[in-house]
């Protein structure tokens, strides 16, 4: 039995469950699926995106990934979802923790933008198996360019290299 106030442990079964639905985000939407994607959340379940814009529901989540899929800029995107960290508050909730991608996205020209990537949180709740009934992620900033510093056209004189 778990000591008092200590936090609840997820079993193998519910973690490997847990993890695997980072792989099934993936393939649905590598795939289009914007049924089976928008089924991974609960009737109630939202998306919270960082500019503060809220998707309440798995009806609208799949609503908008249907429109999403539909755009051609979004058509051959591929939406990697990693979830390493596994929290189980109950046996009936889990917080999962991890990583996601998203690349192959085109701009209006059909020129790839960069990669974007960032943290995602996810809290699940039991159900005929783990759904989730909240999405949150980050987005890592792009690292700015790198630029050479100009080298001095005299290396040694004023203002050069010593």
């Amino acid at each position: 039995a778990a000591a008092p106030n200590a936090p609840e442990r997820c079993t193998l079964g519910d973690e490997r469950a847990i993890v695997a639905l980072g792989s099934a985000y993936a393939n649905h939407w590598n795939n289009g699926d914007y049924e089976r994607l928008g089924a991974m959340w609960s009737r109630s379940g939202d998306i919270v995106h960082p500019d503060g814009a809220i998707e309440r529901g798995a009806q609208l989540i799949t609503i908008n990934r249907m429109q999403l899929f539909a755009r051609r800029e979004y058509r051959s995107s591929r939406h990697p979802l990693t979830l390493t960290r596994i929290r189980c508050l109950s046996a009936d909730i889990a917080i999962a923790d991890g990583k996601w991608e998203l690349r192959g996205v085109l701009d209006s020209s059909a020129k790839p933008l960069p990669t974007m990537e960032g943290l995602v949180t996810l809290v699940l709740k039991r159900s005929a198996g783990w759904l989730i009934e909240a999405y949150r992620y980050t987005i890592t900033p792009a690292a700015p360019a790198q630029t050479t510093p100009a080298l001095p056209k005299r290396p040694g004189g004023p203002g050069g290299l010593p």
